[in-house]
């Protein structure tokens, strides 16, 4: 990005340089795609680049700089009650978006705008709508009204329809070098250990380094979780159906997103394993190296890679919408 152009437009996002200064010329010719999406691993930038994006698009300011944050449009965006602006994703309890959200969507496109030229629709985690969603949002791309557009959010692109990819103008989110989210930590008066800690934390993801620096309890809870994950590795059978129980009542109502970060937590320790035993250091899970090292003569690194392509299957039926009680269960009693 040039210098002026960082003058004009400073988004407070950290990394996806490319990405910034493509959308800020947008915003400077005022010439948009009719759709966008935003692909690429969770924490990484995309719902916040899709909100200061929007928040420039609607400015109302005629200075220099995008979103100005003192006009009406900058704070209606700001309270989340901006006329012009819907956002559809999971209601709560559910797992999809369902085709009546969609319809929602489209009645208020339908309408003229209120306090702008344009209105914005941001479909955050996209892959989660159902069929009927899926095609009847591909009618509206296909048949785009005048000064309309769509901000699709997604961890996994190759879960959309490749009928609404090709609709769309596609940027690539990709994780953050942990050198750089340590520095951002730091300008933001985070302790060089606290610093470290929370950048190998994240693993790449500046919103999650954001989340932990604000509350440590964040790495509290993986450290337990994995401190559980020794112990099921040196449980019997029965103990295991204990184990399970509590992971569930954890869960809360199956909870897919408590599920997928377990995994995902889980899968970081065998990595860290596999790295240590090979005598290499630069591990994730720093904060529970110890407890690594204990354990991992127990297992030789066939066992381990074993183990994570296991744990790589049941994150890939939880992206199928298994069932995640039933997936852990048998995730569990195979370890």
């Amino acid at each position: 990005m040039t210098t002026e152009l960082k003058e004009k437009f400073h988004w407070p996002i950290l990394g996806h340089q490319q990405i910034k200064y493509y959308l800020q010329l947008n915003i400077e010719d005022k010439a948009f795609s009719h759709a966008y999406l935003f692909y690429g691993p969770n924490d990484t930038g995309k719902f916040s680049m899709a909100y200061h994006f929007t928040a420039a698009l609607l400015c109302e300011s005629k200075n220099s700089k995008k979103p100005c944050n003192n006009c009406n449009s900058c704070d209606q965006i700001k309270k989340n009650i901006h006329p012009d602006v819907t956002i559809v994703q999971v209601q709560e309890k559910k797992q999809k978006i369902s085709i009546n959200q969609i319809r929602e969507l489209q009645h208020k496109l339908s309408m003229r705008s209120f306090l702008t030229d344009y209105k914005v629709a941001i479909i955050n985690n996209a892959e989660l709508m159902t069929e009927e969603s899926s095609n009847a949002l591909l009618k509206t791309l296909e048949e785009p009204t005048n000064n309309t557009i769509f901000i699709l959010i997604s961890e996994h692109k190759d879960l959309l329809p490749a009928t609404i990819q090709s609709r769309c103008q596609l940027f690539q989110f990709h994780l953050i070098p942990n050198t750089q989210i340590e520095n951002w930590l730091i300008l933001h008066e985070a302790t060089k250990k606290d610093a470290k800690i929370i950048a190998h934390f994240s693993e790449g993801r500046p919103i999650l380094a954001q989340k932990v620096k604000d509350n440590k309890f964040i790495i509290e809870q993986r450290n337990s979780r994995l401190v559980q994950l020794t112990i099921i590795l040196k449980s019997n059978f029965n103990d295991k159906f204990q184990i399970i129980n509590q992971l569930n009542k954890q869960a809360s109502s199956a909870n897919k997103q408590f599920y997928t970060e377990l995994i995902r937590d889980w899968m970081t320790f065998f990595r860290d394993m596999l790295l240590l035993k090979n005598n290499n250091k630069n591990i994730y899970n720093i904060t529970v190296k110890d407890q690594i090292v204990k354990i991992m003569y127990k297992f030789s690194n066939a066992a381990i890679i074993n183990i994570i392509n296991k744990l790589r299957t049941s994150n890939q039926a939880l992206d199928q919408q298994a069932n995640p009680k039933l997936v852990i269960e048998n995730l569990v009693l195979s370890m």
